[in-house]
């Protein structure tokens, strides 16, 4: 469903395993309306489930209801301020709503996470350039490019290197 986006949804396990399940093969299937009802259900079911919380932002992202994403995203960092993933999803919400320096401090607070996490600094790197900060955009996007050839990952490398390309060429 998010081909070439670095959102994340977990699609494997859960404390509430029944719903959880329905929920992710719902949202693997396309259909976001029927996932959100069950990670709602499941939610209900343990309302300390953190990645239903996730999951059902995501789902409400695609769906195009961002501030509804981003307040189960809140949910899911109440509950587990460790996760980064949780981070990165709202502050992808918060950039597509406009709010880059809320997006910028998400992203921020995944990478301290997980240091490691490219499309952070990637997110992290346009929101910069977002906010007349070419010399950040720059830095963070060149470190998303190193993690993401590091990883092999060729498709989202390029992108960020054409990214990059664009960035040097515009004027600020």
């Amino acid at each position: 469903l998010l081909e070439n986006h670095c959102l994340y949804a977990f699609l494997a396990f859960s404390a509430t395993p029944k719903y959880f399940k329905i929920a992710a093969e719902k949202y693997n299937l396309g259909d976001c309306h029927d996932s959100i009802t069950n990670y709602t259900k499941a939610i209900r079911l343990n309302p300390n489930d953190s990645r239903a919380y996730n999951n059902r932002g995501v789902a409400k992202y695609i769906l195009e209801d961002k501030n509804g994403a981003i307040t189960d995203y809140t949910e899911a960092i109440q509950i587990n301020p460790k996760d980064g993933i949780y981070y990165r999803n709202r502050g992808v919400a918060k950039s597509d709503l406009g709010d880059k320096i809320g997006a910028i401090s998400d992203f921020t607070e995944a990478i301290r996470i997980n240091s490691n996490d490219a499309c952070s600094y990637q997110y992290r790197g346009n929101a910069m350039f977002a906010v007349a900060d070419k010399e950040q955009a720059l830095a963070n996007l060149n470190k998303a490019a190193l993690i993401f050839h590091k990883e092999n990952d060729t498709e989202r490398y390029q992108i960020v290197l054409k990214r990059i390309e664009e960035v040097r060429k515009t004027p600020q």
